[in-house]
């Protein structure tokens, strides 16, 4: 139909939602955009209805929901699947870890990240302690949630009497938490989605680790040794954060000589007092 042979209040409803979506482009919320409205062209529209109209052209898998701030998901109207908020519902999320872990007053509260490579399907599973920064890797053939939680026994293994908690992202290797938290019998904690300062102590840790394996590595050709010789090394490093002692020294409360006139090999490290 040509436009001109529209009727006004037609021709008026097509320049208002124009003027809609041009706002919506611009990050304008439907809030703001009904609000200045009022004030500069007395049109009485309410957010409401503008809520409506992106919630329609979503399911004509239009673009408008986008435009929103985090892209619609955190109003009610664009939340994601019933099995999705079940997920979310049953998460045990940061904000009820215990105080202990959130203050660094005792050993056992561990954050896990994984470190990947240029290609191919395998990563690094890194995972370190919040009091004493003392670190575990191990080198996962697969990034899944089978092979994490396997790698992740593994590494807590010898230290299961002293683990208390894990604090992980929200990454797809993660998931199925229950089923790990039922077998190491403690819970496992999630940061919010896009908050990495939530668990500084696994980006720190992950930072040092790129030191000796650079975002280019192929960690599918990674030998067997490199893991267990990058936790001596990292584990016998002091940490100004520690009062320079080692996070071997803090884990096990013991004291190491690291100075002494015999050259000394740890890990990838050399130390000597020459």
């Amino acid at each position: 139909m040509n436009y001109r042979q529209l009727t006004r209040d037609e021709r008026y409803q097509i320049q208002a939602l124009q003027l809609v979506e041009q706002k919506l482009r611009l990050s304008w919320s439907p809030e703001q955009i009904s609000g200045r409205l009022r004030l500069e062209l007395r049109v009485k529209l309410s957010h409401e209805t503008i809520y409506q109209h992106v919630l329609r052209d979503t399911r004509e898998h239009g673009f408008l929901r986008y435009c929103l701030r985090f892209g619609g998901y955190k109003h009610h109207r664009f939340k994601k699947s019933k099995h999705a908020e079940r997920t979310r519902l049953r998460k045990n999320w940061l904000d009820q870890r215990p105080a202990a872990a959130n203050k660094r007053r005792e050993l056992g509260h561990w954050e896990r990240d994984c470190v990947l490579g240029t290609r191919g399907t395998s990563a690094l599973l890194t995972i370190v302690d919040r009091r004493s920064r003392y670190t575990r890797i191990r080198h996962v053939r697969k990034l899944n949630t089978d092979e994490v939680a396997k790698g992740t026994i593994a590494a807590l293994r010898p230290h299961r009497a002293l683990t208390k908690t894990i604090t992980n992202d929200n990454g797809v290797e993660f998931q199925r938490d229950e089923t790990l938290q039922r077998k190491l019998g403690i819970p496992i904690y999630f940061t919010e989605p896009s908050s990495p300062w939530q668990r500084g102590s696994i980006e720190n840790l992950n930072g040092l680790v790129r030191q000796y394996i650079p975002k280019r590595t192929n960690l599918d050709s990674l030998a067997p040794w490199i893991t267990t010789a990058l936790e001596d090394t990292l584990n016998f490093r002091p940490r100004k954060t520690l009062g320079f002692r080692t996070p071997h020294e803090i884990h096990y409360g013991e004291r190491v000589r690291l100075t002494s006139e015999q050259l000394m090999r740890f890990g990838l490290e050399f130390s000597s007092s020459t």
